[in-house]
Parts: structure tokens; sequence; C-alpha cells
């Protein structure tokens, strides 16, 4: 689905990751490289699935073909969940195979990642200026001036009612003012559930699309 944000146009996807076509930029947020791991190395029964589905999802969208391809990617924080393991090294394996540009806006999660970052070839900032627009990872930190800061850390996620009472929670694209906040990338997360005001713009991803939901 593609919208215009001031005067941006951006691609939403529905891999809960946002595509530039002015920069041939693919911009998502809050992977978690780790975090099963780290569930499993405090004796959770986690499967390795969501983390082998998730970087598949990353390279697909990194290795996007035509006028849409992707020159750089662009990650909004929490690149890592915690400490360093096999997870991360998967990572770098096919983080190894693209020529694409890797830039990091660090998140709260980052501080464990800044050696592996280095070594794996990626550009690690804690603020993003690119135009009219900015990247930085909690909505907390945006600065004032540019048309439009992209930010994740909040996870969020709307629900949706429907006519016989039923209720659907799906993670969701955010725009409020001048902050846009994306959906965390990984799946395997937690999510805050927002509550649209008037002004906002709510896009839901359901299965392999994404609906605008909330547009005033």
């Amino acid at each position: 689905m593609t919208i215009t944000l001031a005067t941006i146009q951006a691609e939403l996807l529905a891999e809960r990751a946002l595509y530039l076509p002015a920069l041939h930029a693919v911009v998502c947020s809050d992977v978690h490289l780790g975090k099963t791991s780290t569930f499993r190395h405090h004796g959770l029964a986690v499967p390795d699935g969501p983390h082998i589905t998730d970087l598949q999802r990353l390279d697909a969208l990194v290795r996007r073909p035509g006028s849409a391809s992707c020159a750089q990617l662009i990650v909004v924080g929490d690149l890592v969940h915690a400490r360093h393991n096999h997870e991360w090294e998967r990572f770098a394996a096919v983080r190894a195979t693209w020529d694409n540009a890797v830039t990091l806006v660090s998140g709260n999660h980052d501080h464990h990642a800044m050696a592996f970052a280095q070594r794996a070839g990626i550009a690690v900032t804690p603020f993003l200026e690119l135009g009219s627009m900015a990247f930085v990872h909690s909505p907390e930190d945006a600065h004032h001036g540019p048309d439009i800061t992209i930010c994740g850390h909040l996870h969020p996620a709307v629900v949706l009612h429907g006519r016989a009472r039923q209720k659907l929670r799906l993670p969701c694209f955010w725009h409020r003012g001048s902050i846009f906040v994306l959906p965390a990338f990984g799946s395997f997360t937690g999510s805050m559930t927002i509550t649209p005001q008037h002004g906002d713009r709510v896009w839901a991803i359901a299965a392999d699309a994404v609906h605008a939901v909330h547009q005033t």
C-alpha cells in the first residue's frame, strides 16, 4: 500500500517494513535477534522457527528486484535482543551475502551489539537524518525539525471489532503528527495496543496485506 508521509512517498509492506522509493531503502524496526535463544537459555521451551522465518523475510526484502530494489536497509533500533548467540551469527552470515548498505539506528537493546555490528559491516548511529526525514528508535527521542520521523520501540498493535462482538488484534503502522511508528519486525515480540485519536492514521497488517483501519 502506497501512502504519503508529509511530502514523502512510502510503501507499507505486509512483511512489517516500510519501503522508501526515493532512497531505495527498506526500513524496519525491532528485529530482536536472539530473543528465542535467550528464552531457551533461561529454560523456556521456545522453538527456533520464528527467528529463521524472520531472517528469510528480511533477506527477501533486501533482495527486492526491479524498480523497488533495495540499495540500503535501515533498522530503526533493537536489531538484537540480549546476549550474543547463534541467531546473531546466522544473521551475520546472511548479511555477508548482501551488497546493500545496512544502517542500525541504535535502540535500547543494541548496546549489546556494537562490536558485532562493526564486524558484520553495519553502520551504527543514534540518530539518522536524510533530507526532510529522520530516523530514531523511540518516539520520545524525536528531534524537532524533520517533516517526518520514523520510529520503532513501541511495537504497536490495533484491536479491530467485528459485528458479532469479535475482536482481532493485529500489528500496525501508526502515524500521529510528525511521528510514524513501525510495527515490530520480529514475530516473537510483544506488542502495545494503541488507541487511535483524532488525526491519527493506522494501517493493520493481516496475513499478506496492509489495510487502512483509521483515517481522519
